[in-house]
């Protein structure tokens, strides 16, 4: 098993607007989605942005992938149905290169997104909400969990 690493995305490098349908090569994964708790973010709540962690694995190799949303709606994320956070992820996989960390060619597209956990989704004295004028509703330590699992469409020939 090799050492994990950790990718940060570098915006749209080779990846298409228009993503093909799942089909290829299988990359199996764990995530969480959780308020970013940086300084920045809780100092300056406007500037806050949810981050994404995920444990992803193929043939025994393990990668550890990270990737920002930039600005939050609002939104309690335990709100978020599954289609939501595919929807919100979907081109994730391509930013981050997750293929070809695994030594797969072509465009990596998630297939399925299963929530399993939702966490800490209510505001309280041990859970307060980001900021109450700015984003009430959005509880501090809200976490969202489940399984990924991610096929690399093949390039066409």
């Amino acid at each position: 098993m090799g050492l994990p690493s950790v990718r940060e995305a570098s915006p749209g490098e080779g990846c298409p607007s228009d993503l093909p349908p799942p089909s290829g090569p299988f990359i199996f994964g764990n995530f969480t989605v959780a308020l970013d708790k940086s300084q920045c973010s809780v100092t300056f709540p406007e500037y806050a942005n949810y981050v994404m962690h995920a444990q992803l694995t193929k043939s025994g190799k393990i990668h550890l992938f990270s990737y920002q949303t930039p600005g939050l709606s609002g939104r309690n994320l335990c709100s978020y149905t599954v289609s939501e956070v595919k929807e919100l992820y979907k081109r994730v996989p391509c930013l981050l290169d997750v293929g070809q960390v695994f030594g797969l060619q072509g465009i990596p597209v998630i297939s399925e997104l299963v929530i399993l956990k939702k966490d800490f989704c209510t505001i309280g004295p041990d859970n307060p909400a980001l900021d109450e004028v700015l984003y009430p509703n959005v509880p501090l330590n809200a976490m969202i969990s489940g399984v990924v699992v991610i096929r690399v469409v093949p390039p066409s020939k």
